[in-house]
């Protein structure tokens, strides 16, 4: 039995090395004791999964199906944390469309000029969440949806609008 426990144990180390990114911890914040580790899906769907796969170990399954995409570590303060925003995949590295709904209708809302801490603050995300928004602010900037003006200090762009249409050729085109 105990040759048994040892097995799963190696199992799982195993399994959350690899959905960690390479190191048996979670990925939001770094936490590594194994015992409050585990394995989430990032779009949901967990207790799904777990009807269809019926007592089925959930590291052996991940392993037999060679690793598939949609899970990460994560420790279960991070679980209850994803689980209580509900619409915030916290994984890194991963583009999350979600969040970036959020994003751009926050900026919208805008007026004037802000920051990323207005900005991470209007969104209520905490530090380990709000890693992204610069990426995502700039990525913006090249759409053409905000300006930026240095130290993370970012305005909205006023898309100028024609009493003729937006696709008219008598529409106000602006200089880029």
């Amino acid at each position: 039995m105990n040759k048994e426990i040892e097995k799963k144990f190696e199992l799982k180390v195993k399994v959350l090395t690899h959905y960690g990114g390479g190191k048996c911890k979670c990925i939001i914040c770094g936490f590594a004791d194994i015992r409050a580790l585990s394995i989430d899906h990032i779009e949901g769907g967990g207790n799904e999964h777990r009807r269809t796969m019926g007592r089925s170990n959930i590291y052996k399954w991940l392993v037999e199906n060679d690793y598939p995409e949609g899970y990460q570590t994560l420790c279960m303060n991070c679980q209850f944390i994803k689980r209580y925003k509900k619409d915030i995949p916290l994984a890194k590295g991963r583009k999350s469309k979600m969040l970036s709904k959020r994003i751009e209708a926050w900026v919208e809302q805008r007026n004037g000029q802000f920051n990323l801490w207005a900005l991470r603050v209007g969104l209520n995300l905490a530090p380990s969440e709000a890693k992204g928004l610069r990426v995502y602010l700039h990525k913006m900037k090249k759409r053409g949806l905000v300006v930026g003006y240095g130290n993370g200090v970012f305005k909205k762009c006023i898309q100028p609008v024609s009493v003729f249409g937006l696709n008219s050729s008598r529409a106000y085109k602006a200089n880029s």
